[in-house]
């Protein structure tokens, strides 16, 4: 491991791992000169991260802290630059994932960390009595039962304030339950996650991170075999937009059928008001959804996901694929809405809206391994954030042309700006590097 010290990024990749102590029962231990690897995971769908730390135990470690998955690990990471940011991180060690003796006085040893705020949001079981909108109950909850401050949204939710009872949840369960109920005044939704470089959890609307220009604009990340190998002439104060792997996920992408039949597309909903006997019912269409998103400047031009929404003659968007039909009774308390209710049919659509919209806007996903000097830098440049990628397209002979421009070659479909939805840290021997999953936004026009 890079030992800290005042100097320049010699490389993109270059990173310090100050201290990884490891906390129990009033005592604790510095295992940072022994790690070999370490790996977190941040994701936009998770409000904590996770992680594995690789270490070499020639001192006893393991029996001197006798594992049992309740123990505390703070980590703090930091870049070798004469003005370093610590990184400081608390997990839980949740397991031990593998043991292995590598000769007869050392042995390896990897662990399985959560962060913190996923024990302790997940170990008591409440029933409580909340009003409020469903952020400001989310802000009670989270002062209440964690002791924690959530980053608040830019962009506010519409919905009114309710009456609720949280059922028998665990705090973090309450809090993605009341997220349900949270939709931007289009039906856009929110995202409730944990990043490397925040302190403080984030809740997001899609839509304040639509709007954000890519932090590397005019500097797009690019793959190119020679680009790549050429690290340290492309250290951070010069150009740390490499990608060393490019790929697309095995899972699929660009799935139709799949939107289709989940109701992304099109499809038909009803509510029933069991209180008044009131049966309204409407047709779903995502071209108008879209339409409406663009003329008003909700979701930029370049933002816009590509759907082709013509089949065999058929527009798709006319079809009726999937039936919601809900049941809820109102007026359960005077003067405030219940959980289910709204005022009207228009904002029970929302729903249907926020859960096509997060289903469309991650239909096309890539992956790119990347240097890791932009990422640890105390200011979050990771999940929600947008970058632009420039692909390069399978044209043999423009390539070979003496006078190809770039424009020439640029793979219009795969090119763009992306919002990077995962990312995978591997801090190992001298090196970090990040696995990207970033979803495409809109395409480029020729």
């Amino acid at each position: 491991m890079p030992e800290p010290q005042n100097r320049l990024l010699e490389s993109a990749s270059d990173f310090v791992i100050k201290s990884v102590t490891i906390r129990k029962g009033g005592s604790s231990v510095n295992i940072a000169p022994s790690v070999a690897q370490l790996e977190i995971f941040e994701n936009m769908d998770y409000p904590y991260l996770t992680g594995k730390l690789y270490f070499k135990d020639d001192a006893n470690v393991y029996e001197l802290v006798d594992f049992n998955g309740v123990e505390l690990c703070d980590i703090v990471l930091s870049q070798p630059t004469s003005s370093p940011v610590d990184i400081k991180k608390t997990f839980v060690i949740r397991a031990v994932l593998d043991t292995e003796k590598i000769n007869d006085l050392e042995e390896a040893v990897s662990l399985y960390l959560i962060e913190k705020i996923s024990f302790d949001g997940s170990i008591n079981r409440f029933s409580k009595s909340y009003s409020g909108t469903p952020l400001e109950i989310i802000n009670k909850i989270a002062k209440e039962k964690l002791d924690i401050t959530i980053d608040q949204p830019l962009v506010l939710p519409v919905q009114k304030p309710m009456k609720v009872v949280i059922p028998g949840m665990t705090p973090l369960e309450a809090i993605n339950f009341m997220m349900q109920r949270m939709t931007t005044e289009d039906g856009l939704p929110y995202y409730f996650f944990s990043t490397l470089n925040d302190d403080n959890l984030q809740i997001k609307s899609l839509e304040e991170l639509l709007l954000e220009e890519p932090y590397n604009k005019g500097k797009p990340y690019r793959y190119s075999r020679a680009y790549a190998q050429d690290q340290d002439g492309n250290a951070s104060d010069k150009n740390p937009f490499i990608v060393q792997q490019y790929s697309q996920p095995s899972g699929g992408s660009e799935n139709t059928m799949s939107l289709q039949f989940g109701g992304a597309i099109a499809g038909k909903f009803s509510i029933l008001d069991i209180t008044t006997g009131r049966n309204e019912t409407k047709h779903y269409d995502i071209s108008k959804v879209m339409q409406r998103l663009k003329s008003k400047g909700v979701i930029p031009i370049n933002a816009i996901p590509q759907l082709e929404l013509n089949y065999d003659g058929q527009e798709l968007q006319n079809a009726n694929s999937l039936d919601i039909h809900r049941a809820f009774t109102a007026n359960t308390y005077d003067e405030i809405n219940n959980y289910y209710q709204s005022d009207s049919l228009d904002q029970y659509e929302l729903d249907i809206i926020r859960v096509a919209i997060k289903q469309i806007f991650f239909k096309f996903f890539i992956n790119l391994k990347i240097p890791g000097v932009p990422f640890l830098t105390g200011t979050n440049k990771s999940i929600g954030k947008q970058i632009e990628y420039l692909h390069l397209n399978n044209n043999t002979e423009a390539t070979e042309e003496s006078t190809t421009s770039e424009d020439k070659v640029r793979d219009r479909k795969r090119s763009g700006n992306y919002m990077i939805a995962a990312a995978h840290h591997i801090f190992s021997d001298t090196t970090h590097t990040i696995e990207l999953s970033a979803t495409r936004l809109g395409v480029e026009k020729a």
